[in-house]
């Protein structure tokens, strides 16, 4: 019984430190800019004193209305090491965007990012 119980640990431990990590699969359309990724920003960004074109002042706030304002925020191909993904999906406080009062991004919204930057962040 002991050695049924240390071969099913020793099974465990394998699989959970060997298990398959990987990242999403991307489809085969293109996300686009315009149509996509800008909405979001408009709708989730651009709240008036956030990153609107005037910003609120406030520490280190900055503008994301142009696709210029964006992509220096962004590593084309690298979601996870770009600023605004990063934003959206860790942190706390005041690293966690959007901020309180504002609902954080849906989760489609937050795919939509993802994709779209994993694709090269393309201004299309």
């Amino acid at each position: 019984m002991k050695k049924v119980i240390v071969v099913i640990m020793l099974v465990s431990a394998f699989s959970f430190f060997f298990s398959c990590t990987h990242q999403p699969i991307l489809p085969d359309h293109q996300v686009s800019y315009q149509t996509d990724i800008k909405p979001i920003f408009i709708s989730g960004c651009q709240q008036s004193g956030c990153h609107d074109s005037v910003g609120s002042g406030h520490g280190e706030a900055f503008p994301l209305v142009t696709y210029n304002d964006v992509a220096r925020r962004v590593v084309p191909g690298q979601p996870k090491q770009s600023r605004i993904y990063q934003s959206v999906t860790t942190g706390s406080g005041e690293e966690f965007m959007p901020r309180p009062p504002y609902s954080p991004l849906t989760d489609r919204q937050i795919k939509l990012l993802f994709i779209w930057i994993a694709q090269g962040a393309k201004d299309n």
